[in-house]
């Protein structure tokens, strides 16, 4: 985050000052929210109950 309007937000140390993203196609992008499969929840509510 930056400390002032017109300066750059940084988020650490990194190497490069830009990371290329190279060529997607941009309709693959939506802003429909993420479903998670019934595996995935199973996962999650495991490492939930874990990480107590």
């Amino acid at each position: 985050m930056s400390g002032s309007p017109g300066e750059r937000a940084q988020f650490g140390i990194s190497p490069k000052d830009t990371y290329s993203l190279g060529v997607f196609d941009i309709d693959q992008l939506s802003d429909t929210p993420y479903q998670m499969s019934e595996q995935e929840r199973m996962q999650l509510e495991f490492l939930q109950h874990a990480a107590r």
